[in-house]
């Protein structure tokens, strides 16, 4: 049997959320990341400069998925409920 071994890196330790991460969404170049969290925040990150979060919304439900439509500048986000929001 083939065994395929993994081999991660840690790139960075950034602060943003209060708890799990559940869904990420990355531009197209790859220098912005949004994640959907546990603690209903979603949060933008700036990944060329390894800076910390930029909270960018917040609800009082989990965010489980997020989606970044760059051709239309829009970010949907979908919550523990069912309920999606547009930014």
């Amino acid at each position: 049997a083939n065994q395929t071994v993994l081999k991660l890196a840690k790139l960075a330790q950034l602060k943003g959320h209060r708890d799990s991460i559940y869904d990420l969404a990355v531009s197209e170049d790859g220098s912005q990341i949004f994640s959907a969290g546990a603690d209903g925040l979603l949060v933008q990150w700036n990944w060329q400069n390894q800076q910390d979060g930029h909270v960018v919304m917040q609800t009082d439900k989990a965010l489980y998925s997020v989606y970044l439509d760059e051709l239309n500048q829009t970010i949907y986000a979908g919550d523990q409920l069912g309920t999606v929001y547009q930014l």
